[in-house]
């Protein structure tokens, strides 16, 4: 993909091949928002200043078009596949010299700059976000909520936008405000920005609740004190006829930031034997082998989350 004006290259991309460690950039070059709000994939014919993608050729504007009322620029636009297929769009442009319209930015607290380290310490929220962690300069919006919700143990704080992409994680502390002492060890940093929160994972520094995290959003202090849940989904009494036997394993909690997955075992008569994870169906299968011969046999599955609650399920069938 390619930009002229007036003939002369300002932007290209080119996407004949990509190191792994700068895939992430993709979010810096596509129009996030969009993406996230309606999944459509729109690509910038322009850099941000943070983005660093190695899949660009290097010219003096980077996309950047300067406008003027009366001389018209030319903008060509090619695209080309693998196999050398072309398609080109041309227009002219001018700026809109009886345009009144002016930009008005929207209020904003923090202005934070992409090319340096930044820090928000406010009353129960600490963040410290390092340098090429942002693409663009973000001006920041801070929110804090109460929720008299009973499963939140902090007030709820609002951090900008989750449609701003960023690049790496960062720290972010919040303090309890009515956690029992009993569920200190169960609490965790939850992103609200979903349905279902997104279990953070969380250590203890003093009084406040640390981990890392890689998004804006909704955040707070939550306890994670359910097991996850273990479903059948081919397992009968009877498995003569059957080539495996499956599970189904749910939690309460998704998982992000720096919390662990769920951990499962499975055993056949005292015996581990290996169950295969499909992550997209929260599902595990075992494919019978030599192993489990014919007779009856007992199961039981194990599963634990990130905090230590532990899911159980015990059976028996004939094989």
């Amino acid at each position: 993909m390619a930009l002229y004006t007036n003939d002369q290259l300002a932007f290209q991309w080119t996407a004949d091949e990509f190191d792994f460690e700068d895939t992430r950039y993709l979010n810096a070059h596509i129009d996030y928002p969009a993406r996230q709000r309606y999944g459509s994939w729109f690509h910038r014919c322009f850099t941000l200043p943070g983005d660093f993608l190695s899949n660009y050729t290097r010219t003096e504007s980077m996309g950047a078009i300067p406008l003027d009322p009366s001389i018209p620029v030319k903008i060509t636009l090619k695209v080309s596949d693998a196999f050398a297929n072309t398609k080109t769009l041309q227009f002219w442009a001018l700026q809109d010299s009886k345009s009144t319209e002016t930009f008005i930015s929207p209020p904003y607290l923090f202005l934070f700059p992409f090319d340096q380290e930044n820090h928000l310490d406010m009353d129960g929220l600490s963040l410290t976000i390092p340098v090429g962690t942002l693409y663009e300069s973000v001006q920041m919006q801070y929110l804090v909520s109460v929720d008299s919700s009973s499963d939140l143990h902090s007030p709820m704080h609002h951090l900008h936008d989750e449609h701003t992409p960023v690049h790496k994680n960062f720290n972010i502390r919040i303090k309890p405000t009515h956690l029992p002492p009993h569920l200190r060890s169960k609490a965790v940093i939850a992103n609200c920005n979903s349905g279902r929160p997104d279990n953070c994972g969380g250590a203890w520094q003093g009084e406040w609740l640390s981990t890392k995290i890689r998004s804006f959003g909704d955040y707070c202090i939550m306890a994670d004190t359910i097991a996850p849940r273990i479903s059948p989904v081919n397992f009968t009494r009877d498995m003569r006829r059957k080539p495996s036997i499956s599970f189904k394993i749910m939690d309460n909690f998704a998982v992000a930031g720096l919390a662990d997955n769920l951990i499962y075992r499975g055993t056949i008569d005292g015996k581990w034997v290996l169950f295969e994870y499909d992550k997209k169906r929260n599902r595990i299968t075992y494919k019978f082998d030599e192993r489990v011969g014919k007779g009856e046999h007992t199961i039981k599955i194990v599963a634990r989350d990130d905090r230590g609650n532990e899911g159980v399920f015990e059976g028996k069938f004939i094989k």
